[in-house]
């Protein structure tokens, strides 16, 4: 099979699903031609090592390190180095196609010790604990085997064999979740250490808040979940994961402006909490917290300020400042950020439109194609619509209105 770059698009790999869909999506990605043959190469070694040479093995990170696990650089024939670049390698492929790969987690049901335990947890810890259970099923372990060496191997797992993003957050909540149960009672678990703090906290609990701040916010909280449906503006009651994650981002918004140096004691009411002075106090100390990057939690937060600053009735002047630094922040934003603040069906096309070129050509063409069509139209009465779609098009191709930062919507 004669096999070109060119001849390969992003967009026709929805979905990897074996050993040869990976060879080939390899041909898609971004990388130097020597280093697409030394990965593509090493897939190939692996089937032939664990599969049939055919390139029909399922593209399963976690299956197919676990079949390696049984071969030594001696009885794959390579030395060790090379054996070695042959695994780091075929991650590398795992990880460039990670968006077009399958679930790796099993679904299969636990059974005996473990599933005992798992049936007596809240649904909440069943999630949390759920990928820990079935890998040390898989594993041959008992609960009560449990220590800090079996979670060292889960961590290994997640970020070795089937290259979790966050992996680190998952080892975490397992940790912490797996000391609750062992707290409580169940059987005789042991308890597991923590992994250390990555940074210091500068979360400040509600209970060291002014009194007045803290009555502000539970009586915005109580009418976001319970509005006057009668009032003279136009509401909607918020679900109560909504309300949860107010709460949060305002508590973050109040440490942040804190932990950049803002006098607690300033912060009185929720007004001036959400005041642009303190917003961008709050988002100052993130950035610099996160590398001088800003994240996704930044741009929440900003979302939720300005939609409580709607509430508080702050002047239309710092309604606008917030607005404006909005735009700012989410100019600056990573690309995939951007995007996620998109309406999912925009950010499809914008998705398509960056990696189809054929469409990109559609759209481009599509206003000389609709004024064609009006100046062919027998019926003169649909002619002018159609020219004026065509104008408006081509107006914001021109001009790329269409990529504009958004202000963020209440609610």
């Amino acid at each position: 099979m004669h096999e070109n770059a060119h001849n390969y698009n992003p967009t026709t790999f929805r979905s990897v699903s074996t050993l040869g869909d990976l060879r080939d999506f390899i041909l898609t990605c971004n990388l130097k031609p020597e280093a697409k043959n030394q990965i593509r190469s090493a897939i190939k070694r692996v089937d032939e090592l664990v599969g049939h040479g055919a390139l029909d093995l399922p593209a399963d990170p976690q299956m197919i390190f676990s079949l390696l696990e049984g071969i030594s650089p001696a009885m794959a024939g390579m030395e060790p180095g090379s054996f070695a670049n042959t695994l780091s390698r075929l991650r590398t492929a795992f990880r460039l196609a990670a968006s077009h790969l399958g679930r790796s987690r099993s679904n299969a049901p636990l059974t005996g010790s473990w599933r005992e335990l798992q049936d007596k947890l809240q649904t909440k810890t069943k999630r949390v604990l759920s990928r820990f259970f079935h890998f040390a099923a898989r594993q041959g372990w008992q609960p009560t085997d449990i220590t800090d060496v079996h979670i060292t191997r889960f961590a290994s797992h997640l970020s070795e064999d089937v290259m979790v993003v966050g992996w680190e957050m998952i080892v975490r909540r397992t940790i912490k979740a797996w000391n609750q149960l062992a707290s409580g009672g169940q059987g005789t678990l042991n308890p597991l250490t923590p992994l250390p703090a990555k940074r210091t906290s500068y979360w400040i609990a509600p209970e060291k808040w002014p009194q007045s701040l803290r009555a502000d916010v539970e009586a915005l909280l109580n009418e976001l979940g319970n509005p006057n449906l009668f009032s003279a503006r136009k509401v909607r009651k918020l679900k109560p994961g909504t309300i949860r994650q107010y709460r949060y981002m305002i508590t973050t918004l109040i440490s942040a402006a804190v932990g950049d140096g803002v006098p607690l004691e300033k912060l009185m009411s929720l007004a001036v909490a959400v005041h642009p002075d303190q917003v961008v106090r709050a988002l100052h100390f993130l950035a610099a917290r996160a590398g001088g990057t800003v994240t996704s939690t930044m741009l929440q937060m900003m979302i939720r300020a300005r939609v409580i600053a709607g509430l508080c009735q702050l002047p239309e002047a710092a309604l606008a400042e917030l607005d404006a630094i909005w735009e700012n922040l989410l100019l600056h934003a990573p690309p995939e950020l951007r995007l996620r603040h998109m309406a999912r069906k925009n950010r499809v096309l914008l998705e398509r439109l960056g990696h189809d070129q054929r469409f990109a050509d559609l759209i481009h063409t599509l206003p000389d194609r609709l004024a064609h069509e009006a100046r062919a139209k027998q019926d003169s009465r649909f002619a002018p619509a159609l020219m004026r779609t065509a104008l408006a098009i081509d107006l914001l191709l021109t001009c790329d209105a269409a990529r504009e930062p958004r202000q963020p919507r209440a609610g």
